[in-house]
């Protein structure tokens, strides 16, 4: 089995979606659903009930004569049993919570 590269992904839904025990992540495009669960299982040592999954295309970007394009990803939503949480995104959160305040 090859390691997935993943991301948490964070925004206002996805910490909203955190307090509900589901978690937002940005993966490769060529993995698949049965991959992520496997991975994330033995990672986290959590109960997964259900994985969503939606495939993007970047964003076509130009600049004068020049013309680019951001890359594409795949943003999944792991729902997992009630009171399970993935303690590593929660740390992610808090520290950025933190963060938004000494800016402000």
């Amino acid at each position: 089995m090859k390691k997935i590269a993943y991301y948490n992904l964070l925004s206002e839904k996805s910490v909203d979606l955190a307090g509900l025990s589901k978690y937002v992540l940005l993966v490769d495009r060529d993995i698949n659903k049965t991959e992520i669960k496997k991975e994330i299982k033995k990672e986290f040592k959590v109960d997964i009930l259900k994985i969503n999954a939606a495939n993007y295309l970047g964003k076509l970007k130009g600049m004068g004569k020049k013309k680019g394009k951001k890359p594409d990803f795949k943003k999944i939503i792991i729902t997992l049993k009630k009171g399970q949480k993935i303690r590593e995104f929660e740390l992610e959160e808090k520290e950025s919570a933190k963060k938004d305040k000494v800016k402000k």
